[in-house]
């Protein structure tokens, strides 16, 4: 079976994955830890202080500068703005990756069907993608959903798209249906996700190929094609993905 590009659907996690946001964490913690202080009439930390604490829990650390959860919870709630995250991206803390442009005008430009997939508000994803330059990548497709908990679930727009992408054209059946989706995240929480997209775009079509790629910049690349899991270090090698399943695909013909 010939898969073309026009086949395959790349669904891509932002945050960690499209945009580099570990200063922008560590801008936002050390924003919140210093307003919680403020309040208490106490001296600010830095971010080269909150920088050594790295790693830990965000609650640990914010005991560690005498913030108690609740108060950095209350904290984290009040710097959560629109114009905190344009701040942001002006001083340089929220970035895309060096990989990220060039990677989705590629798949663009073979035809890949690009979507965004993220846990935030649909204000804050706009801002984001608009001025980090990636909004003529997910013009009509992009969803931001706003879970209440850790919990995965997938919103009422997903299930549309998934819908969307599966439906066969009456006129042309073969060339208009998505046969192979790759989700793209940097987490464990992101495959979570990714097995609620894959049970959502089954509904639709049972025999859609789907394949999670985890992106750990820093590990060694590893490809399983059988469990259909893969690690990668760079957004390029989704391509090396793609191109992969491909061959598999040409030599069962």
């Amino acid at each position: 079976m010939e898969i073309k590009y026009g086949n395959i659907a790349c669904i891509f996690d932002l945050d960690g994955t499209l945009i580099d946001s570990e200063k922008f964490l560590k801008y936002d913690l050390t924003k919140a830890i210093n307003l919680a202080k403020r309040e208490k009439g106490e001296p600010p930390v830095s971010m080269e202080d909150i920088n050594k604490e790295w790693g830990k829990d965000w609650f640990k650390i914010g005991e560690k500068f005498g913030v108690n959860k609740e108060e950095l919870k209350t904290a984290l709630t009040k710097i959560k703005t629109a114009e905190g995250i344009k701040d942001a991206i002006n001083k340089g803390y929220l970035t895309v990756f060096g990989d990220t442009i060039s990677t989705l005008k590629d798949l663009q430009k073979k035809g890949t069907e690009l979507i965004l997939l993220t846990r935030s508000t649909e204000e804050f994803t706009q801002i984001k993608i608009e001025k980090l330059g990636l909004d003529t990548f997910f013009k009509n497709n992009r969803i931001a959903v706003t879970p209440p908990t850790k919990e995965i679930f997938i919103s009422g727009a997903f299930k549309t798209k998934a819908k969307e992408l599966v439906q066969t054209a009456k006129e042309n059946p073969e060339t208009k249906k998505i046969k192979i989706a790759i989700y793209v995240g940097d987490t464990e929480d992101d495959k979570r996700t990714a097995d609620s997209v894959k049970r959502y775009l089954k509904i639709y079509n049972p025999q859609i190929d789907f394949h999670f790629a985890l992106i750990d910049r820093k590990a060694k690349p590893k490809y399983n094609y059988e469990k259909k899991e893969h690690k990668i270090n760079n957004l390029g090698q989704v391509n090396e993905i793609i191109n992969a399943i491909k061959k598999l695909y040409k030599q069962q013909e």
